[in-house]
């Protein structure tokens, strides 16, 4: 048996970056934010991998620079920031893999906690049509730097995972999920056809005893 349908994670699963962290320099770099923010990037990424993340206090932060910006604004620095500092880390074997998972026909996804301005360049490279992710909140053609709930981490990624085979006369057993991290644990074991990429210590330990797939990507 085949997965029919596939799903990927995006930083440190298909490329070898944290996209909201790097967002942040890329900022940075361009004179939109200080550097002071930086640190507070770092820190954010910290709790996320440590699991204690708090969602309202990091999309604040996260989405700060979006608001009062129109879509058009915001396509061109995501953009940006794709070409410097997204594309240069993408793994070659991830690209292949998404190329022929798309050739053969199947659904696919792009299923990230990262929001889906700053993912959409990406799934656009590769040709991926779907990307499930959080979305930012628009009012009168602007950005809020709010955004529309459910975040799309953690346990969430099984219910925007579930949605999107529902669409496409699947279920979560005939997904595959590529992923790296133990925030991905529950959509791991949601799907029939769970797919470790370059795992972190975490998930490597919490998967040491189960016959799962461990991908290494350079």
């Amino acid at each position: 048996m085949q997965p029919e349908l596939f799903l990927f994670d995006m930083d440190h699963t298909l490329v070898d970056n944290d996209c909201d962290v790097s967002w942040k320099y890329f900022l940075c770099e361009i004179g939109m934010i200080p550097k002071t923010d930086l640190q507070k990037a770092e820190s954010f990424f910290e709790d996320y991998a440590e699991g204690r993340l708090e969602i309202e206090q990091f999309m604040e932060f996260q989405l700060a620079e979006f608001r009062g910006r129109t879509e058009e604004e915001i396509k061109s620095l995501t953009e940006q920031h794709f070409r410097q500092h997204v594309k240069p880390h993408l793994y070659s074997q991830g690209e292949q893999t998404v190329h022929e998972v798309l050739q053969s026909g199947f659904p696919v996804a792009l299923l990230t906690a990262t929001n889906c301005e700053i993912a959409r360049p990406l799934a656009e490279y590769l040709g991926i049509r779907e990307v499930l992710a959080v979305r930012p909140q628009i009012k009168d053609r602007r950005f809020t730097g709010s955004f529309i709930p459910p975040y799309s981490g953690g346990a969430n990624k099984v219910l925007l995972a579930e949605e999107f085979c529902r669409r496409h006369d699947k279920t979560l057993l005939e997904a595959a999920y590529y992923g790296d991290s133990h925030n991905d644990l529950p959509i791991l074991e949601a799907v029939g056809f769970p797919r470790i990429v370059n795992p972190n210590s975490r998930l490597r330990k919490l998967v040491e005893n189960k016959d799962w797939p461990i991908l290494r990507w350079k």
